[in-house]
C-alpha cells in the first residue's frame, strides 16, 4: 500500500519542479526476470523517484545506510524495504583516520538482493556509490557486479543488468527538463558464457553501457563548448507557437557534438586546419545568439512564421486556451502557493549543491502540500459532506498540475509573441539569422564529414551536427 501511494506522491512532485521528463527505451525494460537496474546518480533523492515513476515495474531500493540512522527515515524505508549499504567512505570516516572498512560489513545486504533476484523482483543499484555534481559520471564500484555473479553462482537464472541514464537540462533550477533513457538489458547467463569471467570485467561492461546513456565531460567549461553548438542547431518548429526541440533530440545532438569535439582533440597537427574550422563555427554561433538577445528574442525563435495567418491562429489559439484553463490554473496556485513559496524558500536558503534545490524543495513541499489537501477536504466536509471530501482530493492535485503547466505555456507563448511581433517589425533581422544558421549548419555537416575522413582507422567521430 504505501509503495503505490508513495510513488503516486513521487509522480506529482517531480511533475511540479520540473517541466518534462522524457522517457526513451521503456520497452526494452524486461518484465518477468530478475533485474539489476543501474542509473546514474547526479541528483540525490529524485534519481530514486525517477526510477520508481519511470519503470513498469516495482523496485526494490538500495540506499547509503546512514539513511536509517534517523527515526522517521529508518520506519519509512524499511516499509517500503530498501535494502541498507554500508559503503567504505561512510565506515572510514567513523573509524577515523587510518580506519580500514571491514569487507564482510555488506554480507547481509548482498544476501537481501540475491533473495529479491531469486524471487525474480527489481533491485535499483547506483553504482557509482554516491550522488555528486561533477560533470561525468564517478567510476563505478564493483558491487553491481559481484550481486549478480554471486546470484548467479547461487542458482539463479536469467538475471538482467538494466542500465538507465538520466540527463538533466539543470538538476537545480525549477521547470527544466529531464531525460530518462533506458538501454538494452544485459543478460548475464549470456555474458558469462562469452566474456572474461570476472567483477571487474562486468563492471567495465556495465560502465560502457551506462555512459552511452548519460553525458560526460572532463569539465563544466566543455559542456558549455557543447551546449553552445548543440542548442541553437536543433531542429526548431516554424509555427507560430512550437515548444522548442524535443529534449532527447537535442541531448542525441549535443552526444554527437561531443564525440566531434573529442575526435578533434585527436587528429594529426597536419588536420589542425579542422580544429580551427571548429572555432570559428562556435564563434560564429556565439555572434548570432548575441545578435538575436540584442534584438529581443532568442535564437531558437528566429524561424517562426511571421506571415499574418499565422499569427491569427495563435493569438486565437493561445486566447481560447487562457479563457477556458486560466481559472482553474489560477485556482490551483492560490491554494498550493503557501506551500509551494515556503518550500522553494526553504531550499534556497538551505541548499549547498547542485542536487539540493530539488531536493529540499520536495522534502518541504510534498508534506506542506499533503497538510493542504486534508485542510481542504476537512473545510469541504464540514460544509458539504463527505462526497465533497473525496471530490476534493480527487481534484486537487489536478488543480496543481493545471498551474504548473499553464505557467510552463504561458512562459513560452510569450516569448514566441515577443519574438513574432519583433521579427514582423524587422524582416531584415530574421532573414540574416535564417541565412547564418544555414550557412552554421552546412559549415557543421561538412566538418563531421572532413572530421570522419581525417579520423577514419583510429575511432570513429560521430557527426557534428545533422544537415
Amino acid at each position: 500500500m504505501l509503495y503505490p501511494m508513495m510513488r503516486a506522491l513521487a509522480k506529482i512532485a517531480l511533475r511540479w519542479y520540473y517541466s518534462d521528463i522524457e522517457i526513451v527505451g521503456v520497452e526494452r525494460v524486461p518484465l518477468d526476470v530478475p533485474l539489476l537496474v543501474v542509473a546514474n546518480h547526479p541528483n540525490a533523492m529524485v534519481d530514486p523517484m525517477l526510477v520508481a515513476t519511470t519503470l513498469p515495474r516495482r523496485v526494490t531500493f538500495t540506499g547509503k545506510a546512514t539513511l536509517f540512522e534517523n527515526p522517521l527515515f529508518r520506519v519509512v524505508l524499511g516499509t517500503l524495504g530498501m535494502v541498507p549499504l554500508r559503503r567504505a567512505s561512510d565506515e572510514r570516516a567513523r573509524r577515523g583516520a587510518g580506519g580500514a572498512p571491514d569487507p564482510t560489513r555488506n554480507v547481509d545486504a548482498f544476501k537481501a538482493v540475491v533473495s529479491a533476484l531469486a524471487a525474480r523482483r527489481a533491485v535499483l543499484i547506483f553504482p557509482e556509490g554516491k550522488s555528486h555534481d561533477e560533470p561525468a559520471m564517478a567510476p563505478l564500484k564493483t558491487g553491481t557486479a559481484r550481486m549478480a555473479l554471486q546470484a548467479r553462482a547461487e542458482g539463479v537464472r536469467d538475471i538482467a543488468i538494466l542500465p538507465v541514464g538520466f540527463v538533466f537540462e539543470d538538476k537545480a533550477r525549477p521547470r527544466t527538463r529531464i531525460l530518462v533513457e533506458v538501454g538494452d538489458p544485459l543478460r548475464v547467463d549470456e555474458w558469462s558464457a562469452g566474456q572474461a569471467h570476472g567483477a571487474d570485467a562486468l563492471t567495465a561492461e556495465v560502465d560502457r553501457r551506462l555512459r552511452a546513456l548519460t553525458m560526460n565531460f572532463e569539465s563544466a567549461a566543455a559542456a558549455a563548448d557543447v551546449e553552445l553548438v548543440a542548442a541553437p542547431l536543433a531542429a526548431e518548429g516554424s509555427g507560430p507557437l512550437g515548444l522548442g526541440a524535443r529534449y532527447a533530440d537535442l541531448v542525441s545532438l549535443a552526444r554527437r557534438v561531443d564525440a566531434a569535439r573529442r575526435a578533434l582533440a585527436g587528429v594529426e597537427p597536419r588536420d589542425a586546419e579542422l580544429a580551427a574550422r571548429a572555432r570559428a563555427l562556435q564563434d560564429d554561433l556565439r555572434r548570432l545568439g548575441a545578435i538575436a538577445t540584442r534584438g529581443g528574442i532568442e535564437l531558437r525563435d528566429s524561424t517562426i512564421d511571421t506571415s499574418l495567418g499565422s499569427g491569427a491562429m495563435f493569438a486565437l489559439r493561445e486566447g481560447a486556451l487562457a479563457l477556458g484553463a486560466l481559472p482553474v490554473a489560477l485556482l490551483g496556485r492560490l491554494l498550493h502557493w503557501p506551500a509551494v513559496t515556503i518550500a522553494r524558500t526553504v531550499a534556497r536558503r538551505t541548499s549547498s549543491s547542485g542536487s539540493d534545490p530539488a531536493m529540499q524543495t520536495m522534502l518541504v513541499g510534498t508534506p506542506l502540500v499533503l497538510v493542504t489537501w486534508v485542510a481542504v477536504a476537512a473545510i469541504a466536509w464540514r460544509f458539504a459532506g463527505p462526497l465533497a471530501a473525496v471530490a476534493a482530493l480527487i481534484v486537487l492535485p489536478a488543480l496543481a498540475l493545471a498551474d504548473v503547466a499553464m505557467r510552463d505555456r504561458a512562459a513560452r507563448a510569450r516569448a514566441r509573441a515577443r519574438a513574432y511581433l519583433r521579427l514582423r517589425r524587422d524582416r531584415a533581422l530574421q532573414h540574416q539569422l535564417l541565412a547564418a544558421l544555414s550557412v552554421a549548419r552546412n559549415d557543421a555537416a561538412r566538418l563531421e564529414e572532413d572530421l570522419r575522413a581525417a579520423t577514419s582507422g583510429r575511432h570513429d567521430a560521430g557527426g557534428a551536427v545533422p544537415a
